[in-house]
């Protein structure tokens, strides 16, 4: 690997009076129409310049127009000082939600760390939108939507963070329209920014949360721009992705629940029957539906003809690996598949997944022919299906916080 695993940047933020106008939230979790309503009578939103990839029609059915009109927009916005330059640092972001809060640092990963083993993933990804992304790149050529990635904590790094916060004033505070609170902290100068980066170094490895397909397409850029240039180094800014990078000890993982829309020709009785088969199987009585939640692993809460159920996989069910015991692949292997044929987790338009945070009265109020609300598995076991080059099975992972669209810019 050429350079550090971590580095300071320069980069861009917005101005403080217009900054909850540009800043929006994650990309991952817009939708079309939830895109249109933010950037409605806001030209400063981010959103114009990153909407190729919720298929707006800003710029028509042609993403590629869309992304050259970004790029126009992009200069524009820092012509007129939407965006301000500023000096190389790393940062710390705060996102404070509720009763939770989060501190995390903002810096550039290498992207060529994935080949040396130090910068891991635990998805998989389509193609075609890493080559969405990788066209918005390098048209582009800036990330304004950084990953969010973790590592395990080191006591160091997290004494950098609260010298960082305690010994300079923020850059930007903020709440968003959502309630949450954000801080930035620029860890400026030799001796700040020295801090952090000798903390950092210890770091043996990363792992992606949110950002699996801009992590891929920034990597697919450093080699394309690698081959084209003839006096490549290795320290170049398109070697290294935008990155929020949180302690593992920082994040919350929820899981996501399934609803399944029909029993196979099964009635509820015999699908019953077949359950008991491979799990023990308990009718609960509950006053909310939140009461029924699982407490543990290898405990699944079921929702079928109207009635909860525990379900408790049997433990000569439950395989010795990390990736196998999931609660969501026992689900899967043992009675999604077997029992309602649903042999495709990613295709199978008989199965839905709702996000954890959404409670199981959603799963209430949908009342599908079967409902299943898992147990979330841990960062640290994420990381350890990660560290074996093995892959999350399908929705699996909900990490919080999430990380804001268009707080910090690189441009490349």
């Amino acid at each position: 690997m050429s350079g550090p695993l971590i580095r300071p940047f320069t980069g861009y933020i917005p101005r403080s009076d217009l900054i909850a106008e540009v800043v929006a939230p994650p990309v991952s979790s817009i939708t079309a129409d939830r895109y249109q309503q933010l950037v409605a009578d806001n030209p400063t939103s981010i959103l114009h310049l990153v909407g190729s990839a919720i298929d707006t029609g800003a710029g028509g059915p042609d993403p590629a127009l869309f992304d050259q009109q970004a790029a126009a927009r992009l200069e524009e916005m820092i012509d007129a000082g939407v965006f301000e330059p500023q000096p190389q640092a790393f940062y710390v972001l705060m996102i404070e939600t509720g009763e939770v809060s989060a501190a995390g640092i903002v810096c550039e990963v290498n992207t060529e760390a994935e080949a040396a083993g130090r910068l891991k993933r635990h998805e998989h990804t389509r193609s075609e939108t890493e080559e969405l992304v990788l066209d918005h790149l390098r048209t582009v050529r800036a990330h304004t939507d950084p990953v969010a990635m973790t590592y395990r904590s080191q006591p160091e790094i997290e004494t950098a963070i609260k010298a960082t916060i305690g010994s300079q004033q923020p850059v930007r505070s903020f709440t968003t329209d959502d309630g949450s609170r954000l801080t930035l902290w620029a860890a400026t100068g030799d001796e700040a920014m020295g801090k952090l980066e000798e903390s950092l170094v210890a770091v043996p490895a990363v792992y992606i949360t949110d950002g699996h397909h801009r992590t891929a397409a920034a990597s697919r850029l450093r080699q394309l721009r690698r081959a084209e240039n003839p006096n490549h180094r290795g320290d170049e800014p398109y070697n290294y992705i935008l990155t929020v990078l949180f302690a593992e000890t920082q994040l919350t993982l929820h899981g996501f629940n399934r609803a399944v829309t029909d029993l196979a020709g099964l009635d509820v009785a015999a699908a019953l029957e077949r359950i008991k088969a491979v799990a023990e199987l308990e009718e609960i009585s509950v006053a909310w539906a939140a009461d029924a939640r699982p407490r543990r692993r290898g405990v699944v809460a079921m929702r079928m003809g109207g009635r909860w159920y525990r379900l408790t996989f049997r433990e000569e069910n439950i395989p010795d690996d990390p990736r196998g015991s999931l609660d969501a692949v026992l689900l899967q292997d043992l009675i999604l598949g077997p029992i309602f044929g649903i042999t495709d987790a990613r295709a199978d338009n008989r199965l839905h997944y709702i996000p954890g945070p959404a409670g199981l009265a959603e799963l209430e109020r949908r009342e599908a022919a079967a409902s299943f609300a898992l147990y979330p598995a841990s960062v640290a076991d994420v990381m350890a299906i990660a560290d074996r080059g093995e892959v999350m099975p399908p929705k699996s992972t909900w990490f919080s916080p999430k990380v804001p669209t268009g707080l910090v810019i690189r441009k490349f």
